[in-house]
Formats: C-alpha cells, sequence, structure tokens
C-alpha cells in the first residue's frame, strides 16, 4: 500500500538552506518550512508520525548523536516511521578525511561557490555502529549498506 503525507514539516537551522527549499516547486499548502535546531525540537509546535533525514546524520558530532535522536523522537510517537540514508565513505570521492589528535569526529574540506573553505563535520559509520546506535530506538530496524550511501528504516517504540 502506497501512502501519501497530508503534511510535511521542513526543518532546518540554515535560513539559506530553508530559502533555497522554497524556491523548488513544491506546493505551500503540502509544506511547512521552519528555522530549528535538531539538539532543541521542542521549540518545534506539535508532534509528527514520520521523520525523513536525508544527508545530516553524518554531520552530527558523534558526542551528541544520543541527545538529537532523544530531541527526535520526543517529538514522534510510537508507531511513526523513521527513514535515514547518508554517504558510506569512499576514499576516492568528495576530498580528503580529516582527523584530528584527540577529536573522535572526522572532517571533510568543503568549497563554496564563492572560493570560501571550511571545515565540516563528516562522520561515517558501519553497519554495526548503525544497529547500535538506532536499535534502542527500534521495533524493526532495517540497515542497508550500499556502494555509496547507507540506508535505516524503522518504527520507533
Amino acid at each position: 500500500m502506497q501512502q501519501e503525507a497530508k503534511h510535511i514539516t521542513a526543518i532546518d537551522f540554515s535560513s539559506e538552506v530553508l530559502s533555497i527549499a522554497k524556491e523548488k516547486d513544491i506546493p505551500s499548502n503540502k509544506v511547512t518550512f521552519l528555522r530549528g535546531d535538531a539538539y532543541n525540537l521542542e521549540s518545534i509546535s506539535g508532534n509528527f508520525d514520520a521523520c525523513l533525514a536525508n544527508f545530516w546524520f553524518s554531520h552530527i558530532s558523534r558526542a551528541r548523536v544520543q541527545e538529537c535522536l532523544k530531541q527526535l523522537h520526543i517529538k514522534l510517537g510510537k508507531g511513526s516511521r523513521i527513514f535515514m540514508a547518508d554517504n558510506v565513505y569512499l576514499r576516492a570521492l568528495g576530498g580528503t578525511l580529516i582527523k584530528k589528535e584527540n577529536d573522535e569526529k572526522t572532517y571533510k574540506k568543503r568549497t563554496l561557490e564563492n572560493g570560501s573553505k571550511y571545515e565540516i563535520i563528516k562522520n561515517y559509520y558501519t553497519e554495526t555502529e548503525l544497529r547500535n546506535i538506532f536499535r534502542p530506538y527500534s521495533n524493526d530496524l532495517e540497515v542497508h549498506i550500499g556502494q555509496c550511501f547507507w540506508w535505516i528504516s524503522y518504527t520507533s517504540r
């Protein structure tokens, strides 16, 4: 059975990212764009019955993953569907992976169109790590590791 969302609430901390998203050809009666902080979702009103988070999880500091997931699951009811996807580490793609002494995070260098350069958090996970992270929140965790991407899907407890 295929289902369609009645309404989508899109949340991002970056006003610039939200502006870009608003320019897409998306019916305004179907999507609400909100500026929000994944570490403080209580500021977002309402509760939700599903979550889609793609290419975001790798940018969370490993030390704050549980904090983020707890915030997410406060907003999701029991039986909510969750789907996340992100990159698998490929040495040949995406630039050099940077490791810093006494820091569990890994980083990548990014260059913007204007030429400015930044180091961003970019963590990669094994299947075992993903299972250990998401198992406490899940009744039916599925973990798939592909050539370029991983994805997880589950129903919340």
